[in-house]
């Protein structure tokens, strides 16, 4: 892959929000895992950002209870590679108004 389209730079930064590694992203593309790295370190305006449970938990303030309920309900998925819950920053936006929705229903 000698110049990578706009398109293909997005898929990749989504693929990276959804949890895959570098070298799953490299298979889908032809590419070394390294050579994906260097691509979203050059290209991402804002680094690709999985937070752990528990530093969700803290940074929103909520017990990690809640954030349970909420992958248990399946009103959030984030991915566990390596055995911890991962969360993308956009779901830690979702989050406070999926408990309060999830806290109008009792």
């Amino acid at each position: 892959m000698s110049k990578l389209s706009s398109t293909d730079l997005e898929l990749l930064i989504r693929e990276r929000n959804k949890g895959k590694s570098l070298r799953q992203m490299g298979q889908m593309f032809g590419i070394s895992h390294e050579k994906v790295r260097q691509i979203l370190a050059k290209h991402s305006t804002s680094r690709v950002m999985l937070l752990p449970e528990n530093a969700v938990a803290a940074k929103l303030g909520y017990p990690v209870g809640w954030l349970y309920q909420l992958r248990k309900e399946g009103l959030v998925k984030p991915t566990k590679p390596g055995g911890r819950w991962l969360y993308s920053e956009e779901q830690v936006r979702q989050i406070p108004s999926l408990i309060a929705e999830m806290r109008k229903r009792g």
